[in-house]
């Protein structure tokens, strides 16, 4: 079976509770599904993990890293290298 490549970025914005989570979530068990690709899940707004993230995480299927949204001058966790510099696994 030939290897696939998933590379991609996807910004999901809406307002509270219009879903974003769970669509998250369920684009996490598609490509680990189909592709056996892990989800990484940038999150900016501050807050905690809804619960369809949190089950992702205990599953394995979705990693988290939070991205600081305040004083970016030395690019914040980005320039420190602690985030992957490839979305793919």
């Amino acid at each position: 079976m030939a290897q696939t490549q998933v590379n991609s970025a996807t910004l999901i914005i809406g307002v509270t509770g219009s879903g974003k989570s769970s669509l998250a979530y369920t684009l996490a068990v598609y490509l680990h599904e189909v592709y056996k690709k892990v989800l990484y899940y940038y999150a900016c707004d501050g807050g905690g993990y809804p619960a369809k993230v949190q089950e992702g995480i205990a599953l394995g299927i979705i990693k988290v890293f939070r991205m600081r949204t305040r004083d970016l001058g030395d690019l914040g966790l980005a320039g420190d290298r602690r985030v992957p510099l490839l979305v793919h696994s």
